[in-house]
């Protein structure tokens, strides 16, 4: 799209070259440059508008056009109009160290092609013309043959075909989207410099555009004298000896907090998949349902990174809850500026990878889940821009629940594609799978033959393996069907324990209510100890035990399954004292992706109580305007799992068919296909 007409395609012309300047003002300052030039004068200054001193010794003269006309990219017609490359003939001729470019926002795509071609030939110049350019498109041969036209070269001379390979050799053309130029100039600012980025920015505008100079070789003397002067602060981080300390404290924090089996750490086979992206610099999303082993993926990359000195920042995003800004957020764990910058600064030249576990806890907290997720985008964006320049990526890992991940906006937002219609970060996702029969055979040894299907497949989540290994192994568990009855059965255990020890069975129940109370009330899943109103022993003996993890004076369950349980027997204990299904679960607001994941366990118990029981709260679930349609589903989701039809089941579902009134609550085809299945076996079952 071109500028509008008059004064402003000129200031915004001008803008593009303002930014390109500062841009590489502030590679100077990163000492990837030795000097800049604006405007030079005499023959320096045809065609060039800002001259660039490189560290091999060369130097490059860029031409900034920040639009072509009214053309979105740039042929052989509109850029030989403008001289450029009668120009360009002119600089390369002066001086074999010299280096031509143009900078634009739009692309020039056969320039490039016919670069890359030449640079990818072997010393034939014959044989770059023949089988290089000649089998090409009609339009592309056209383009060569008048670049060869323009700068004087006869392609049919095995000497002038060498001579224009040593010109495309030393071509650049470097696209910049305006936008894009932009956030990545704020976002070296927001690493550089202390203060206001934006402020910085301006000063140096006005610098480029006030100051005295045009001409003169700006080198990273002058570049200080000039902040200096103007009272612009560096952070300095690379210079910052807290930054590695700090990281490898959050770094041991994260891995005190996880739980590991009896038998130690499991290498999933998805781990390949983590190994392999972070080798090549993509990001990762690993997602999987509740208590499959999630975080013992992301132990598997930790143990990956420290075997192959790759620095890595761990954090756990429920224990420490984005707020503010990266930068804010970065301050309050200790750190002098934003994770992105702090982790750059300390692997520049080297692969680093940032983990950010349990995303889906930010939606427990409502009230700042949007500013904790805008955070996140604002950690992506920062890695995005730093990796543009960077020779080994930063690989982001985020971990969430599936359900979060596809089924929260806020979640979903986060890794949205950008307006050119690519991803923000190359991102691949991982899906963390149960663990195979004979993972878990090693776990539990020859017993697991024995054991019943149900159970069997219900060990094969870390989680629920977790929870077996701290049960008496004498006892019999092959009643256990769910995640809510292994948690039953270990709480049993604790408290027959405790009363063993000669404590009150009573106390400790109270405990554990009061722990319920306050993780429901806060929305989290990691509090204060010192809000808990309980005898420190009771925390202290679960804690022993792999009931609780304490940790920094804040308490959470070991695994985040064993908490959805505690508070889906909570709703379970409402419900049956006389509050209706529908207060249970709240208001709107309330109704989280985790509540969700709580009504689905509190159906599944009232469905194994009584089945009417289970029947009725679907019905007031179905009817009721305040709840959610995800929350409604539920219903549906539980009613297609249950496999023994009572008399209640069966009558329900043949009226509601009958009645067509299922329709109307938009059953999917799995659900539907089964009520035809039942009214098949209508006559047989009774």
């Amino acid at each position: 799209m071109p500028y509008e007409k008059s004064g402003r395609a000129d200031k915004s012309g001008n803008r593009f070259e303002i930014r390109v300047v500062v841009y590489h003002m502030l590679k100077l300052l990163e000492e990837k440059i030795d000097y800049i030039i604006l405007e030079a004068i005499g023959d320096e200054e045809q065609g060039v508008d800002l001259w660039i001193g490189q560290k091999d010794g060369t130097q490059e003269g860029i031409q900034c056009k920040g639009r072509n006309g009214s053309k979105e990219y740039w042929d052989f017609g509109t850029a030989n109009a403008k001289n450029i490359f009668t120009n360009w003939k002119l600089q390369l001729d002066r001086d074999p160290s010299t280096l031509v470019s143009l900078a634009s926002p739009l692309a020039f795509t056969f320039l490039e092609d016919l670069i890359d071609r030449a640079v990818k030939s072997n010393n034939n110049g014959r044989d770059f013309y023949e089988h290089q350019i000649k089998p090409a498109s009609k339009e592309f041969v056209s383009f060569t043959n008048n670049i060869c036209r323009v700068m004087e070269i006869n392609h049919k001379s095995e000497h002038d075909l060498i001579r224009l390979k040593g010109y495309l050799k030393r071509i650049r053309y470097r696209q910049f989207s305006d936008y894009e130029l932009r956030e990545t100039i704020l976002s070296k600012m927001d690493y550089l410099f202390l203060g206001n980025s934006k402020d910085v920015y301006n000063s140096l505008v006005s610098w480029i555009v006030d100051g005295d100079i045009l001409g003169k070789n700006i080198n990273l003397s002058i570049l200080y004298h000039f902040f200096d002067n103007n009272e612009i602060k560096f952070k300095n981080l690379a210079l910052d000896n807290k930054i590695v300390p700090r990281i490898m404290e959050l770094n041991r924090e994260y891995k005190r907090l996880f739980q590991p089996l009896n038998n130690g750490m499991i290498i999933r086979e998805e781990f390949e998949e983590c190994r392999k992206a972070i080798k090549i610099g993509k990001s990762l999303i690993i997602h999987g349902k509740a208590g499959r082993g999630k975080t013992g993926c992301t132990e598997n990359i930790i143990n990956y990174c420290e075997e192959e000195g790759i620095r890595y920042l761990a954090i756990k995003l429920d224990k420490r809850i984005p707020s503010g800004t990266a930068e804010r957020w970065g301050i309050d764990l200790g750190l002098p500026s934003s994770i992105v910058h702090c982790i750059h600064s300390i692997a520049k030249n080297e692969k680093a990878v940032i983990i950010l576990d349990q995303l889906d806890a930010l939606r427990w907290t409502q009230a700042h889940s949007r500013d904790a997720l805008l955070v996140c985008s604002q950690i992506i964006e920062q890695v995005k821009i730093l990796n543009l320049e960077r020779t080994h990526n930063i690989s982001v890992v985020f971990v969430s629940r599936t359900y979060d991940l596809e089924n929260d906006n806020n979640i979903k937002g986060i890794f949205k594609f950008n307006s050119n219609g690519q991803n923000e970060l190359e991102w691949q996702k991982v899906y963390i799978g149960e663990l195979d029969d004979e993972q878990v055979k090693d776990v539990v040894g020859e017993k697991y033959l024995g054991l019943t299907g149900k159970l069997r497949e219900l060990l094969k989540s870390p989680s629920n393996l977790y929870i077996w290994q701290h049960l008496d192994q004498r006892n019999e568990y092959n009643e256990c069907s769910t995640t809510n009855h292994l948690v039953h059965r270990w709480w049993e255990q604790l408290s027959k324990n405790y009363f063993n020890l000669g404590y009150s069975e009573s106390d400790l129940t109270k405990t554990k209510e009061n722990l319920v109370d306050q993780f429901d009330k806060l929305g989290r899943i990691c509090i204060p100890v010192n809000i808990i109103s309980s005898n420190i022993s009771d925390l202290e003996y679960l804690s022993s035990n792999g009931f609780l993890i304490i940790q920094d004076d804040k308490v959470s369950f070991s695994h985040q399954s064993v908490l959805d349980c505690l508070l889906s027997n909570k709703m379970l204990l409402q419900y049956y004292s006389g509050q209706s299904i529908v207060d249970i679960i709240g208001s709107r607001e309330k109704q989280t992706p985790g509540k969700r994941y709580q009504l689905q366990m509190l159906m599944q118990n009232l469905s194994e109580y009584e089945s009417q029981d289970f029947l009725n709260a679907g019905l007031l679930l179905l009817e009721s305007e305040t709840i959610r349609f995800s929350n409604k589903f539920v219903f549906f989701e539980v009613l297609n799992q249950i496999e023994v039809i009572d008399s209640n089941i069966y009558s329900f579902i043949i009226e509601n068919c009958e009645n067509k009134i299922w329709s109307s609550h938009l059953l999917n085809n799995v659900i539907y296909s089964r009520v035809v299945f039942y009214r098949v076996l209508r006559n047989s079952v009774y």
